[in-house]
């Protein structure tokens, strides 16, 4: 939301918001640190595991930690973490059905 920061303020590229308006159009969403943490745990996906359901180690959230940082699924380790949005890490969409 605008409270947290001006959104798409940057004529090189699109902030995350911006980059998946398309997607949004069609139901699509950046999950929640709570939505990751659930999908974790709804499948078992453990650090030894992640890869063989065909992840990244790191994944953005929707949810934001303060107007520097974000939080983000560290499957690599198991864990939801914060980090400034200056870290490249993969973003991965949802949708329910």
């Amino acid at each position: 939301a605008e409270d947290w920061g001006v959104q798409d303020d940057n004529d090189t590229y699109d902030d995350m918001w911006g980059g998946i308006q398309e997607e949004v159009a069609n139901g699509w969403f950046a999950p929640s640190k709570s939505e990751w943490a659930a999908f974790g745990a709804a499948f078992n996906i453990t650090s030894s595991t992640y890869q063989n359901f065909g992840l990244s180690p790191c994944y953005w959230s929707s949810s934001q930690y303060n107007t520097y940082a974000a939080y983000y699924a560290e499957f690599y380790d198991g864990n939801v973490s914060a980090e400034t949005t200056n870290f490249y890490y993969w973003v991965r969409l949802a949708t329910t059905f």
